[in-house]
């Protein structure tokens, strides 16, 4: 099949629907196999051999928008480049970007759990996607149904891969359904789910107020960037779970306050940490922001940690930090 210059079907991505995720439903309502349609769409075969959400340039969303007959605009908002001056400061297409959960990919798989879900969105949706802020190393709960996030199958525990839905033959596509597992095809939302608690709510709720004017307010009242607030939280959520020996003492005394989480991560990256040990951490990272500043001060002066080392990877000062 020859594609024309516009596509004889034209489908409007879903509220916070990624770019992967609207592309893969466009594909399936041609009839069309995943890598073909992308092939033809874009004039490339190594499209899934990156991280297309995070790396697709102005340049193809603009030929998107053309054969698709959606609005550079509306089409802008399915990229994760959307989120800069939210999530993060600086966007990185090439790279990791901070607050950005890394996919892992090698050639056309996946090896670590970047992509989220949410098991009763996946359920209740009348046409299930994937969303963009479930890449978000700071949101780990659903806030329409308040419970925690999935990163894997809950049967065979592969990574979250929707684009080879259709890779298990290769010439006819096969009918696509977002709860099945590509790999297993076991059902995504028939998951356990756990609920949320009000911490991992918490972040959601502030970056889903963001939108409007780019803001986050604190306890004390005082509003700060988001970005800043995000990126903040994400060098709190290094300390907790990691084991740089420098901040030891802030780490251990946080731990004795409140928790130890069970389940620390060894990744090099926040945005290599799997799901459970970002939302223990994430509570406690909740507990040192409440009563603003008194609590991070408190910490600060019991463990005789400078507040540069906390923030020392930054790159920028923070000028609301007591």
């Amino acid at each position: 099949m020859r594609l024309s210059k516009t596509w004889p079907i034209h489908l409007n991505p879903l509220p916070d629907e990624l770019t992967s995720s609207w592309l893969i439903r466009c594909a399936s309502a041609h009839g069309q196999k995943i890598q073909t349609f992308t092939t033809l769409t874009l004039k490339s075969t190594d499209i899934w051999t990156r991280d297309l959400d995070n790396s697709v340039s102005d340049e193809k969303l603009q030929t998107l928008s053309a054969q698709s007959g959606r609005s550079f605009r509306i089409l802008d908002q399915t990229r994760l480049k959307s989120f800069e001056n939210l999530a993060f400061k600086s966007h990185a297409p090439k790279s990791y970007t901070r607050n950005i959960l890394s996919l892992g990919v090698y050639h056309r798989t996946r090896k670590r759990y970047g992509l989220q879900y949410c098991p009763l969105c996946l359920r209740d949706d009348a046409i299930p996607y994937y969303r963009r802020t479930w890449r978000l190393v700071f949101i780990v709960a659903c806030q329409k149904h308040k419970v925690l996030l999935h990163d894997q199958c809950p049967f065979c525990s592969a990574p979250v891969a929707p684009h080879r839905f259709d890779f298990r033959n290769r010439i006819i596509p096969e009918p696509l359904d977002f709860r099945l597992c590509s790999f297993c095809k076991g059902n995504l939302a028939a998951a356990n789910t756990v609920l949320a608690e009000k911490e991992h709510l918490s972040f959601a709720i502030k970056f889903t107020n963001s939108f409007s004017d780019g803001r986050v307010t604190l306890s004390d009242g005082t509003c700060v960037n988001a970005f800043e607030f995000f990126e903040f939280a994400r060098e709190l959520l290094k300390i907790l779970l990691q084991h740089e020996v420098k901040v030891k003492k802030f780490r251990d005394l946080v731990w004795k306050t409140y928790s130890k989480p069970e389940d620390l991560d060894n990744a090099k990256q926040v945005e290599m940490m799997r799901v459970k040990a970002r939302s223990l951490g994430l509570q406690l990272v909740y507990n040192i922001l409440e009563d603003w500043p008194a609590r991070y001060k408190d910490i600060l002066s019991r463990s005789r940690v400078s507040p540069s080392l906390v923030t020392k990877e930054l790159g920028y000062p923070l000028q609301w930090l007591p």
